[in-house]
Order: C-alpha cells, then sequence, then structure tokens
C-alpha cells in the first residue's frame, strides 16, 4: 500500500480526496494538487500532467538530449502513445526513443518514432505492455532543416 504523503499546504476550506493509493488534494479554490517529479539539465521545456490512470509529458527539443522524467509511480504507466511534431515544419530527420524506468534513474527504450513515420504521427505501444513507475522521450538524432523545433508528446496509461 502507498502511504498518503503529508500535506504541506494549510487550507481552511480545502478538501482532501484520496484513496489508500491514489492521494488527491483540492485547495479552497477547487485546484487539483499534484506533486510531479522533474529535473533535466538539458536546456528543453514542457509540462507534466497527471490525471487518474494517465501521464503526459511534452518536451521541446532543438537538439538531441532526454526530456524531463514523468513520475507515473501513483498508478504504473504501461501502454503509451508518442507523437513528434516540427514547428513551423516537418524536420529533416529524427530519431525519438520513449523510455521507462522503475527506478527513475536506470532508463530503457521501450519504443522509437522516426523519421520513417512521419511528422506528428502517433506511435502507439499497442498489446505490448510495459508496466514502468518513470517514463520520459529522449532524442538521440535530430537534424531540424526548416523546423524551428520539435515537439515530443507522451501519453502514458495505467
Amino acid at each position: 500500500m502507498v502511504a498518503t504523503p503529508p500535506q504541506t499546504d494549510v487550507y481552511t476550506t480545502a478538501l482532501d480526496i484520496f484513496d489508500r493509493t491514489h492521494p488527491l488534494r483540492v485547495d479552497a479554490d477547487e485546484n487539483l494538487k499534484v506533486m510531479t517529479v522533474g529535473g533535466s539539465t538539458t536546456s528543453i521545456t514542457g509540462t507534466i500532467t497527471t490525471a487518474g490512470s494517465f501521464a503526459t509529458r511534452t518536451d521541446i527539443f532543438t537538439t538531441t538530449a532526454s526530456g524531463v522524467t514523468a513520475d507515473a509511480s501513483t498508478f504504473v504507466s504501461k501502454c503509451y502513445a508518442m507523437e513528434v511534431s516540427g514547428t513551423g515544419a516537418p524536420a529533416t530527420s529524427w530519431t525519438v526513443v520513449l523510455e521507462g524506468s522503475i527506478d527513475g534513474t536506470r532508463f530503457t527504450t521501450l519504443m522509437s518514432h522516426n523519421t520513417s513515420l512521419g511528422d506528428a504521427a502517433v506511435l502507439l505501444s499497442g498489446a505490448n505492455l510495459y508496466p514502468m513507475l518513470y517514463f520520459r522521450s529522449r532524442v538521440s538524432q535530430l537534424t531540424l532543416g526548416p523546423a524551428t523545433n520539435i515537439t515530443v508528446t507522451i501519453v502514458g496509461k495505467g
């Protein structure tokens, strides 16, 4: 059983909604409070969103790098979708891998999106289940050409 983390913010009219495995906090304005894990030394931008039994991660790359790690440990993500698209125009070539991890430190490749799939094509993991506590994108090869950058969006579903 996952322990419910202590609430660090105090609201006089806050409502705590949780079950034993998925703690959720709502502030006085009914905004959902979500704890996320991130940490990248590369200069990329993006957001992590978690809701219910899925998490999404969007990163923007101008060079090869690893994206920020998405924490799916509250529900264990096992099915994935990944989209790669150029900004302004399709990139000339790319290879982007989806990596998963059990400990958040050592990652393994789950699937790969490349130029042959096409700009803005959605790649699905399909019947292949990869139960992971953390996931991230990693651009291993990128030639922007006419594109300003590439946007990589990943959805992980429990």
